[in-house]
């Protein structure tokens, strides 16, 4: 109810249809091109399908990491029940190859536990169309395996004309038993390049794995053309979508090597949702969609899937140098062995440092820099706090009482502060409550 109300252009509440764009951009003035949206899908009542905590990415005018849609025949055979409406054809973390519940007038909702901005919050100084900084953070139970997942996800705008996406994924049954986590990703286009993030090669071998002979649902055995790679290398993915005008579009996708992982490239049957929108770069109804797949044997919690996206296209290529990785230190070490940090370095300069926690109880530190909240960006020119009482580096600091999200950032030369609490903000030494 009221959707159109809950939206941020850069950030969409979890219950958004994401291709249906073009009444959002007359309605918030987002430009089509160069911002960016999440969409977050979860499995509450009618038309919905057993995808767990499912993710959609938008950019250059496209949902280029799509839900794969209701089958070709609409929401009968075998296609639908096989594939399209099950975990493996969606943008999520399936357990042990088994994850599943009803479709259709399902009850699996997901936990929004908490977000920024808030749905329909706008200020004069800050307008509801710009934040530089939008995360998520749900859980979901997932009933077959009895796991319980995280999903955090983020933007972070780069200037005006994109930025990138950072999505991580725990996820761990609480029986502790857990077999495999698989991550799936989908996205548009006709190539896809997978490496090392140093360029190297991963030496991909053609598989059988991913099928229903493994013990798996069945959805597994629609993939097809599968070349796998056992690695701890911090990896690479580039997926490139060859444009009717001739110019392209890439996602590149960034992910964090974990031991006990291993890596699949593969195509699944075609993206039909797609026949509801008014344009396509390409004709996407006969192209089998590239299929990225990252194995986690075992618990995929303290071991999770960390990623970073960026969309860009010949015209506007990709603003960033490298990715990285770090680990924090602090007296929780619960909150410690599930940490995720990452270093994002762009090429104009600027570094952005990432810190991911669920429910710390006290605070994670690496180098100069703090944090106690589920979420936390730093850089030169911006600070935020997702969920959080404490964030400090050599430039900022943000104390609460209670847990709130702060952003800090420079607004037309002048330093502006966006709040869901009451907080006490530290800038460059002056001190504002």
């Amino acid at each position: 109810p009221n959707a159109a109300d809950m939206l941020i252009s850069q950030y969409v509440t979890p219950t958004f249809y994401a291709p249906n764009v073009s009444w959002l951009v007359q309605r918030t003035g987002m430009n089509r091109y160069h911002d960016l949206m999440i969409s977050l899908n979860g499995s509450l009542g009618n038309h919905q399908h057993a995808n767990g905590i499912s993710m959609e990415l938008y950019g250059k005018g496209y949902v280029l990491g799509p839900d794969a849609g209701i089958g070709r025949y609409l929401y009968s055979g075998e296609d639908y029940n096989e594939y399209y409406s099950q975990f493996p054809a969606h943008n999520t973390v399936c357990v042990d190859g088994i994850s599943c519940y009803p479709v259709m007038m399902s009850h699996h909702a997901f936990k929004l536990l908490s977000a920024y901005p808030l749905p329909s919050v706008a200020s004069d100084s800050v307008p509801a169309r710009f934040f530089p900084v939008t995360y998520s953070e749900l859980y979901f139970r997932e009933p077959e395996s009895c796991s319980d997942q995280v999903r955090t996800t983020g933007i972070v705008s780069i200037g005006d004309k994109g930025g990138y996406y950072v999505d991580i994924f725990r996820s761990h049954k609480v029986a502790g038993d857990d077999k495999t986590n698989d991550y799936f990703y989908h996205n548009l286009g006709q190539k896809m390049m997978l490496s090392a993030t140093d360029g190297s090669s991963l030496d991909l071998k053609s598989t059988q794995k991913l099928a229903f002979a493994g013990g798996h649902l069945y959805a597994y055995s629609y993939l097809f053309d599968k070349f796998s790679a056992l690695t701890r290398e911090n990896i690479k993915a580039v997926f490139e979508t060859d444009k009717k005008d001739g110019s392209k579009i890439n996602m590149t996708m960034w992910m964090k090597g974990s031991p006990d992982r291993e890596v699949f490239k593969a195509l699944a049957p075609v993206n039909l949702e797609y026949d509801r929108m008014a344009h396509e770069p390409y004709d996407i109804g006969r192209q089998p969609v590239l299929t990225f797949v990252a194995r986690q044997y075992g618990e995929a919690w303290n071991h999770p899937f960390v990623a970073i996206y960026e969309p860009s296209t010949t015209a506007e290529p990709s603003e960033i140098a490298s990715v990285s990785y770090f680990d924090a230190t602090g007296e929780d070490s619960i909150a410690v062995k599930s940490f995720a940090g990452i270093c994002v370095r762009c090429k104009s300069g600027r570094t952005d440092y990432i810190f991911s926690a669920v429910n710390p109880k006290s605070p994670l530190s690496y180098r100069n820099m703090t944090a106690q909240g589920s979420y936390a960006v730093i850089s030169d020119e911006m600070c935020f706090l997702g969920n959080g009482t404490l964030l400090q580096s050599t430039s900022f600091k943000i104390t609460a009482d209670k847990k709130c999200s702060v952003l800090v950032f420079l607004n037309n030369g002048k330093w502006t502060v966006s709040c869901t609490g009451r907080c006490r903000v530290t800038v460059n030494g002056k001190t504002i409550n």
